[in-house]
């Protein structure tokens, strides 16, 4: 007689294997079960990228979960610049903006000929109905993409960090150098008028736009979607501001942030 597990059993069978340690290189396809891949390869369209082809654009809301199955696809920062990964066989391509619905703070491109399987909104909700342990794989996916971007932020970090407020929000370089305790002295460019932060030891010490300071200059800058900045180490001598601590200004800014947002009229619909 042949004895079949309940699925509350099943469940926490997976979700057990999908929790434990795995090898951080091992590709996200590679560490399903065989019975969620066969069902995510049920739903998928294959799909085919020309060598140089853009699978994710800048900018955009990734709409589609891409696992990469032939071929190599460049992960390039911010609007196409330098390649800072590359995937292979079994990654996956654009996942944290397909979970999150926020756009793409990277250009994707097929770095020779690549194929993939693509999964639309729909087949993934129907795969995720049927094995729920796929959001704990997915999770786990994004956490070790986390990891890697922190990795290489922190190699730069060094020294230095220079990039795009596209690619990086302001809210996140503020929190990445309170948590490296980082001593140095941040510069964002225009557009608007340029602003300047100083760290000493992770806390803010001091921040300028124009002639604003301290917390309401602050605010201005965490507005901030567009500009480069850069990081550079080492200690200044300048004015300090009587500023809250980093963390607490941080999730008071991110608040304001968010009421604005709210209080944003929503955009019309079209043909309304």
């Amino acid at each position: 007689m042949v004895i079949h597990a309940s699925p509350a059993a099943a469940l926490r069978k997976a979700l057990a294997h999908a929790t434990k340690q795995h090898d951080a290189n091992v590709p996200f396809f590679e560490l399903l079960p065989p019975e969620i891949s066969a069902a995510m390869r049920a739903q998928a369209k294959p799909k085919k990228f020309a060598l140089g082809q853009t699978l994710a654009e800048f900018n955009e809301v990734v709409s589609q979960l891409i696992v990469l199955e032939t071929g190599e696809v460049e992960i390039l920062s911010a609007t196409g610049g330098r390649a800072v990964e590359v995937l292979r066989p079994g990654d996956c391509v654009g996942e944290a903006s397909f979970l999150s619905g926020d756009s793409a703070a990277m250009v994707a491109k097929a770095r020779t000929v690549a194929t993939v399987l693509v999964l639309d909104r729909m087949g993934f909700d129907m795969v995720l109905l049927e094995h729920p342990a796929l959001g704990i794989y997915l999770t786990r996916q994004l956490a070790r993409q986390a990891a890697r971007d922190n990795a290489r932020l922190w190699s730069k970090l060094a020294d230095g960090l220079s990039g795009h407020l596209g690619m990086m929000a302001m809210g996140d370089l503020v929190q990445t150098l309170h948590a490296g305790q980082k001593t140095g002295f941040l510069r964002i460019a225009q557009p608007g008028e340029p602003g300047e932060m100083y760290f000493e030891d992770g806390e803010l010490r001091h921040v300028r736009v124009g002639a604003r300071t301290g917390e309401i200059a602050f605010f201005e800058l965490l507005e901030r979607t567009e500009g480069s900045f850069s990081f550079q180490a080492g200690t200044r001598d300048l004015p300090k501001e009587e500023l809250r601590g980093t963390m607490a200004l941080l999730l008071d800014g991110l608040r304001r942030l968010d009421e604005i947002r709210r209080r944003a009229p929503a955009a019309p619909v079209a043909g309304g």
